[in-house]
């Protein structure tokens, strides 16, 4: 996750300063592209970074699914022994 924030920060960084560049009198006929590629961008991100959240949920329910059932297979084993 660390890399995904770290290019999160740069792009928001990155509209910071195109839009400074622009308050201090900067005219350049490509800061719109940038700053709307930048903005694709963190959302690109942002959308990357859930999918992976989400994955790892899965991942972590399913692991805990599988530990569950096989503690109740344990238990309905030792409670068949001691019958």
């Amino acid at each position: 996750d660390l890399e995904g924030i770290e290019k999160l920060a740069r792009l928001e960084q990155a509209i910071v300063y195109f839009e400074k560049y622009r308050q201090g009198g900067g005219d350049d006929p490509r800061l719109d592209r940038y700053i709307e590629e930048a903005r694709k961008g963190i959302e690109k991100e942002q959308k990357r970074l859930e999918r992976l959240r989400e994955q790892e949920r899965k991942a972590k329910e399913k692991a805990e699914a599988a530990a569950r059932k096989k503690a109740e297979e344990e238990e309905k084993k030792r409670q068949a022994e001691i019958k």
